[in-house]
């Protein structure tokens, strides 16, 4: 990514990168949150190491971040075989998917109930509002209703909520909005043993943003 920034922006902006390591990903986004807003960061721009994006990512998200919308992400998909969900919910609730993604207009930002943290651009304002230092957090909702005959791991599943989708109802519960871009949630690869695409491509093993493979997916969605 370091190599990327300079050339993201040709305006006059300020980039500090803040890599942070460690087994529990919910304390190492709060560590990331409390280091950027000390050094006086307007927005926090997370990416997850087995994230592949295009180079203008943050560009894009950037630009919608200036026009209001002060939380503006991607989905990508979920880890696993085909077919594939998307981690994202439509402000219906119901769940993303590369079908219904690609079924939505793609010049527009749109509203989403919930997003993913592995990439997205959260404005300053949103963490001074929420409170910290604990944005993010593992919870679990007890209320979620689990067929009797279920066993104790699937409702454990059914019951867990990730530190993103935990972040992401705090702030719409205390009025912010979540706002979904569909051309970088295109272009986005999610990374285990192969390279996971929205738009069904499974790649392997990983290429980088240079492959031959990742530069056709760019140019289907440009």
């Amino acid at each position: 990514m370091a190599e990327w920034v300079p050339c993201a922006f040709e305006s006059d902006f300020s980039f500090v990168l803040i890599p942070v390591e460690g087994s529990v990903i919910s304390v190492n986004r709060n560590i990331g949150v409390c280091a950027a807003l000390e050094m006086g960061a307007d927005y926090v721009f997370m990416v997850d190491s087995d994230q592949q994006f295009m180079p203008w990512t943050l560009r894009r998200l950037l630009a919608g971040a200036l026009a209001g919308h002060d939380i503006i992400g991607a989905a990508y998909p979920r880890r696993g075989r085909p077919p594939f969900s998307l981690v994202g919910k439509l402000a219906s609730g119901q769940q993303l998917t590369p079908d219904l993604l690609h079924g939505l207009a793609h010049d527009v930002p749109h509203e989403v109930a919930e997003l993913g943290t592995g990439c997205v651009l959260i404005a300053r304002k949103v963490f001074e509002g929420l409170g910290g230092p604990h944005w993010f957090k593992f919870d679990v909702e007890e209320q979620v209703a689990c067929p009797e005959a279920a066993k104790p791991v699937e409702v454990l599943l059914a019951q867990f909520v990730s530190e993103d989708y935990y972040f992401m109802r705090r702030a719409r519960a205390a009025g912010f909005r979540v706002w979904l871009d569909t051309e970088v949630s295109k272009c986005l690869g999610h990374t285990g043993r192969v390279v996971h695409y929205s738009q069904g491509q499974v790649f392997g093993p990983s290429p980088n943003y240079t492959s031959a493979a990742w530069e056709a997916l760019a140019a289907s969605v440009a």
